[in-house]
């Protein structure tokens, strides 16, 4: 386990929240690595013996992140209440690091308040802007409540008119995402 300094840290958390003003935390995770045995307390994350680069991070926030090297797989769990600015932050250190071609967004957890339309569209510009770094790649998105796999739907629609060059399809379950995303490129 690497415990990542928090100067850096917050000091983007101030900088998101001034930019996005969403009245929660912003925490930027996995893009700041360090040296084992550093002090310090904020982000940490898990190494495989053997295998460089992350293979997840956690901060105070509700997004569980598993990167499965062998499978250029990650997946990220949402839990609770999920902020723009978290998902932002999320989003930003996985494409920051290596990021995979196959991405399984599981939001069968999450509650309260969902991002708007704007926001949304916000983080489709972002990932297009990011497009080249996974090509052929393929991304599922995974919400079990009718309400969030609707919305799921419409942002693979959206997703769809960006023309991203990953495919993007929600499901409403893991299993049949997981199936999906192993399936080998058409």
């Amino acid at each position: 386990m690497v415990t990542v300094p928090r100067p850096q840290l917050q000091r983007d958390i101030a900088a998101d929240e001034r930019e996005h003003s969403h009245g929660g935390p912003a925490w930027t995770a996995g893009v700041y690595q360090s040296t084992p045995g550093s002090k310090g307390t904020g982000l940490t994350h898990s190494e495989l013996p053997g295998r460089s680069g992350w293979i997840g991070w956690t901060a105070a926030m509700p997004v569980d992140v598993e990167r499965i090297g062998d499978e250029d797989l990650t997946v990220f769990t949402a839990s609770g209440e999920l902020t723009f600015a978290e998902q932002m932050g999320v989003l930003r250190a996985f494409y920051e690091d290596h990021p995979t071609r196959k991405v399984i967004w599981d939001f069968s957890r999450i509650t309260g308040r969902r991002i708007s339309r704007e926001q949304l569209l916000e983080i489709l510009s972002y990932t297009r802007e990011q497009s080249g770094r996974r090509d052929g790649g393929r991304t599922a998105l995974v919400a079990a409540s009718e309400l969030d796999f609707g919305l799921a739907r419409m942002v693979a629609i959206l997703a769809e008119g960006q023309q991203l060059p990953w495919q993007l399809q929600a499901f409403k379950d893991l299993a049949t995402a997981r199936a999906w995303i192993d399936e080998p490129p058409a």
